[in-house]
């Protein structure tokens, strides 16, 4: 047990002065002892009008006072006495001379210590210009009198630095809570650029992730790498996607089967690219886009039959006749271009055939025969064809090609039908011509139909590839129309300047102090994520690990209907907090938290003070399934004056969630059956859990 003795040490100050004094009681109490009492009198010891004590405080083990007024000449002993939580009394003390002599304070507390109040030993602090402003800091100027600063933030905790800083860089932490040169900050300001098809975005202090249709995000503040984890997961579905027969084959597409393995299909293509279907469908319909990019039914195809050809392929660039149900016919032409006449009105077999003024071929009657042929008119026009006009002079046609071969037709012809070659090189009717306006589709652009044209141009724009293949055995081209572009990436995310692996999942995790808005941004084809600090004001630490968690060897589980009890005090903590939250990281499997509280006691006793619950997402009992999980804001402050205790019951699971370590980490243990209630912490000295992952401060 310390003894105390009288202590009267003698210090100056002029009757202008308001100067405070500290006494350390440290040396003189005992561990877990503290001051719960603190009295300063005065008596003048050589007459003169009494000094005035104000401001009487104590901190830890310092008390302190501030002295002001008294008689120049006169000398005043000030005496300090406290009670401490043992019951215990001390008074120390010092003998203060009121002059205007300039002397060196020795502050009775610190071990010897001295700080400069005159302008002898080593400088002068003065301030002669009333109180100090709260909570404001001081700077000294030479021989002048201190000047008050400024503070950004609302606590009275100053930062140190650490190492050479350079104008421009940005502020960082380094793990003994120094502030040091961050580096160069990403250029524009910002974490990194955000691009949109290649094409990079304009920057804001925000990257805004919302939470569409169909995705969650969650978020987790990872402080040891300096970086906030985001999980974006599809909430579509549900269910259980099992495959347990092998790797699936590479870009083909997969099929859920209930219960059972999923299937592994095929593609009638080479790209990796799959349509949507909207609304329902018939066989046999065609499949059309609509303005959606969906495949919709688009009804029974024009021709309204079946054109099949299973004998071989057809014959280049001659002409093809159907056959009814039968395969299509492959005909033959008598000159050398792909282009069919048309024939209007009747025709009669042995007649001449002669274009109308459409361009078809119509029925131009009976050859003169045995008739004159006259053209009293002139010269015929070279090239171009004759026609008889009964007894008059014969006409001169044109003709709409280049040759002067002329073609006769067989059979009965109807308008608006395709005229096709017989096998003997006649025009004959060749039936109706598929689709509507003389082409072989109607096309159509957002259920609105085209100007038709006998070619169809597909142009092939940014973004997308055109792939053509001739499929003469089934008498069309396929035409594979694909997105392209590179990596199916929305960008290139970094952790500390450093390119991470890319997924076509960028998973953002609310983590603590961290909130997420997210919204569908419909107009701008995006969705919108607002990450936003959730927690505390800007007090210093906040974020901080308060009380270490080791990493431990080895896992356990099986602790349902047992209650784990981890104590801790003064002594464990890093730092100390007002407002709290503890981690708790699960390995696998799932357990069930009965109840889980916080016993608060003063140092040294095993007498709870008070019991506070401790809740996950406003519950008291919840459930742990692996990854991590923090509790709510837990509002007891940790400090140095009491011990502290957490005991979680847990009332059903089994998991690996209680890592067990070979070096005790607190005082701790488990007990069979609900603990929660005690109001007298146990004795657990020789037991090695920890049940925590992290202990963060919130405020």
């Amino acid at each position: 047990m310390p003894t105390a003795e009288p202590v009267f040490e003698t210090f100056v100050q002029d009757e202008q002065s308001v100067l405070d004094y500290s006494i350390d009681w440290t040396e003189m109490l005992d561990a877990g002892e503290t001051i719960t009492a603190s009295a300063w009198a005065e008596t003048p010891t050589t007459g003169g009008s009494d000094v005035t004590l104000s401001r009487q405080t104590w901190t830890g083990a310092v008390a302190t006072c501030f002295v002001e007024g008294g008689s120049t000449g006169a000398s005043y002993a000030i005496e300090n006495t406290i009670t401490t939580s043992l019951g215990r009394s001390y008074t120390r003390g010092f003998v203060l001379t009121v002059d205007y002599s300039e002397q060196c304070l020795t502050s009775p507390g610190y071990d010897g210590g001295s700080f400069p109040i005159g302008v002898g030993g080593r400088g002068t602090v003065t301030n002669k210009n009333g109180d100090l402003t709260a909570d404001m800091p001081i700077f000294g100027q030479g021989g002048a009198d201190v000047y008050i600063g400024t503070k950004s933030g609302n606590t009275d905790e100053v930062a140190t630095v650490s190492g050479t800083l350079t104008a421009g860089h940005s502020a960082a932490f380094d793990s003994d809570g120094n502030i040091v040169d961050g580096g160069a900050p990403v250029a524009g300001g910002y974490y990194q650029t955000v691009q949109k098809g290649g094409v990079s975005q304009t920057q804001r202090g925000k990257l805004n992730f919302i939470q569409g249709s169909n995705v969650t995000l969650t978020v987790a503040d990872d402080s040891g790498n300096a970086s906030t984890d985001v999980t974006i997961a599809s909430t579509a579905g549900g269910g259980t996607v099992t495959h347990t027969g092998g790797a699936l084959t590479a870009d083909y597409p997969m099929f859920g089967a209930g219960s059972s393995d999923s299937k592994v299909g095929t593609k009638s293509g080479t790209t990796d690219e799959v349509a949507t279907v909207s609304g329902s469908v018939t066989s046999t319909h065609l499949a059309v886009w609509d303005s959606n990019g969906n495949l919709v039914d688009g009804g029974v195809p024009s021709s309204g039959g079946t054109v099949t050809n299973t004998g071989g392929s057809l014959t280049a660039n001659d002409p093809m006749f159907g056959a009814g149900g039968a395969d299509s016919k492959v005909g033959t032409k008598s000159g050398t271009t792909n282009e069919l006449a048309t024939v209007s009105g009747s025709v009669t077999g042995t007649h001449l055939a002669v274009w109308d003024a459409s361009g078809n071929l119509i029925d131009g009657g009976a050859p003169a025969g045995g008739g004159t042929v006259t053209n009293t008119g002139g010269n015929l026009t070279a090239n171009d064809p004759m026609f008889g006009a009964g007894g008059v002079d014969s006409k001169v046609g044109t003709k709409s090609g280049n040759t002067n071969q002329l073609a006769t037709v067989y059979g009965t012809t109807t308008s608006t039908h395709l005229a096709v070659w017989d096998v003997s090189g006649n025009l004959m009717d060749g039936g109706t011509v598929p689709g509507s306006g003389g082409f072989y589709q109607v096309v159509q652009k957002n259920g609105t139909d085209q100007p038709q044209e006998q070619k169809l141009d597909l142009i092939e724009g940014t973004g997308v590839s055109l792939a053509f293949v001739d499929d003469g055995g089934n008498n069309r081209t396929k035409v594979t129309i694909a997105a392209t572009g590179g990596g199916n990436y929305y960008q290139t995310l970094q952790s500390n300047g450093v390119s991470q692996t890319q997924e076509p999942i960028l998973d953002l995790i609310e983590g603590a102090n961290v909130s997420l808005t997210v919204s569908d941004d419909p107009t701008n084809t995006r969705t919108t994520v607002t990450i936003a600090s959730s927690g505390g004001g800007g007090g210093g630490g906040v974020g901080q690990i308060v009380f270490p968690c080791p990493v431990m060897l080895a896992n356990n589980n099986g602790f349902a209907g047992y209650s784990v009890i981890i104590e801790f005090g003064p002594g464990d903590l890093i730092q100390p907090a007002t407002t709290w939250q503890l981690g708790f990281t699960v390995l696998s499997g799932t357990l069930t938290v009965g109840s889980m509280v916080l016993l608060r006691a003063l140092p040294c006793s095993t007498s709870v003070i008070d019991s506070t619950p401790i809740k996950v997402g406003g519950n008291a009992s919840f459930t742990l399934s692996p990854g991590q999980t923090f509790s709510d804001a837990i509002s007891v402050p940790l400090d140095y004056a009491h011990g502290y205790a957490v005991i979680v019951y847990f009332s059903a699971g089994s998991g690996d969630v209680l890592p067990q370590s070979n070096v005790a980490v607190y005082s701790s243990g488990y007990v069979g059956g609900d603990q929660t209630g005690l109001t007298t912490l146990p004795s657990l000295l020789n037991a090695h859990w920890n049940f925590f992952s992290q202990a963060i401060k919130v405020s």
